[in-house]
């Protein structure tokens, strides 16, 4: 696997066929009325092995009794258009400690390159598409409104887990853990992932799903370890593209001292 990040970025970053013109509007996680929390408490860990009707909400339930964790992400996504064939190389890292939440991402190639660095505590968010510029200070629902998801809502990745949004849950076998192989519906499941991938990507309109699929390893109390993603997609951003992503996601550090840089200097000059 190639260096990258996670599969809101990711698809976001390249260009491809558009989907249907109509606007999207961001979907809260908290009103899906089919992520029931599991009964058990989520911060000790459940010993009982999941099965593929409750891992979701299980998983759910466990990653949100954190109070702090580290998401690495790598990969890449190659885009294939009329004229060329290119292959992005993404990286990311997203922290989380206690109230406050922190993620940049970058991505390159022969052809393109973004930029994506925020910070969130509670209601507040600051975000900024370049090193060197001044970040852009908005209430988290203003940013939610125009990037569609964040990486400590209530879903998996950015792919939402709501009535109708997953399609298959299938378990996979280990020695050590668990696992288990996700498909999600792609309409459903991407509706707040396709608005990042537009606002981030600068795309002409929303990307087509055609594959997600996420399987998703964990230890035997559900601590997740990482995240292995593969999806495909269509988009246009002056040429239409058909895109391939392949990417992973590694988990660490839960309930250890987090350091998210620069918090200090942030705080002090936007008030976060």
């Amino acid at each position: 696997m190639k260096r990258p990040v996670l599969s809101i970025f990711i698809c976001a970053l390249l260009t491809s066929c558009g989907s249907p013109s109509t606007s999207l509007s961001h979907i809260a996680q908290s009103s899906q009325e089919n992520i029931s929390r599991s009964s058990s408490p989520a911060a000790s860990g459940d010993l009982t092995p999941p099965t593929a009707e409750d891992f979701v909400p299980r998983y759910l339930d466990r990653i949100a009794g954190f109070d702090s964790y580290k998401m690495v992400t790598y990969g890449s996504t190659k885009a294939v258009t009329s004229i060329l064939t290119d292959v992005q190389t993404i990286e990311a890292t997203f922290l989380k400690d206690g109230d406050y939440g922190y993620m940049k991402s970058s991505s390159s190639s022969k052809h393109m390159g973004t930029y994506h660095q925020a910070y969130f505590h509670g209601e507040k968010a600051i975000y900024r598409g370049n090193e060197s510029s001044q970040y852009t200070a908005v209430t988290l629902n203003e940013y939610l409104a125009s990037f569609g998801t964040y990486p400590f809502d209530r879903s998996i990745l950015g792919y939402l887990c709501g009535e109708g949004c997953i399609l298959k849950v299938e378990p996979i076998e280990r020695q050590e853990g668990y696992a288990f192989k996700i498909t999600f519906d792609n309409e459903k499941a991407t509706n707040n992932v396709r608005i990042q991938m537009k606002t981030i990507g600068d795309l002409e309109d929303y990307a087509v799903f055609s594959s997600v699929v996420l399987s998703v390893y964990v230890k035997e109390d559900l601590t997740p370890e990482h995240i292995d993603v593969l999806t495909d997609y269509k988009v246009k951003k002056i040429l239409n593209s058909s895109c391939h992503q392949d990417y992973r996601v590694d988990y660490s550090d839960f309930n250890e001292a987090v350091e998210i840089p620069d918090l200090a200097e942030v705080q002090a000059q936007y008030s976060i």
